[in-house]
């Protein structure tokens, strides 16, 4: 007799099992489903207690000292930890202190700028009437440079009008 590979017994439990079906389908349904919750329940168990019996095993072979060792550890980072959020507060504070200072300067500071704004405005508004005023002088100015050179070019013009005149009217002598 050879061995059954797993492909046949698979094979032979499946025609066995529809034999017993063929002649009473619900005991074979029943009785499978038992097997299989008694096989699943079972496997369960044995799995949970060989995870139970691993991790036993595991807490045995850590000696006390590493595991004292790992506690002084933790420790030693917690207060780290702790150190580090106290300066932390520290820092807090004093950036609150330092801008609570900066705020009580700038309400100091505030009617200071806004009376330099107010003199910078008059200042501006000074300047420009002064420009205006220059302004309209350097117009009125212009105007009368204007009409002066007009009144030169035209007393130019009838000079030399004159003056052409008397050489065709003087004889040829």
């Amino acid at each position: 007799m050879s061995f059954l590979t797993i492909d046949g017994a698979a094979e032979l439990f499946v025609r066995e099992w529809q034999k017993l079906y063929k002649r009473s389908p619900i005991a074979t349904i029943i009785s499978t489903t038992l097997v299989l919750l008694v096989g699943g329940t079972g496997i369960f168990l044995a799995e949970r207690n060989g995870a139970a019996e691993r991790e036993a095993k595991r807490l045995q072979s850590q000696s006390y000292v590493s595991q004292a060792q790992l506690l002084d550890e933790t420790r030693v980072n917690l207060r780290a930890l702790l150190s580090f959020i106290e300066d932390e507060q520290r820092n807090l504070k004093n950036s609150e202190m330092a801008l609570i200072t900066l705020k009580r300067e700038h309400d100091q500071l505030k009617p200071l700028i806004d009376s330099d704004r107010k003199t910078i405005d008059a200042l501006f508004s000074a300047q420009e009437a002064r420009n205006k005023s220059a302004q309209s002088n350097e117009r009125w100015i212009g105007f009368a440079l204007g009409v002066i050179s007009s009144l030169v070019a035209s007393l130019i013009l009838a000079i030399f009008a004159h003056v052409r005149r008397r050489s065709r009217n003087t004889p040829a002598s």
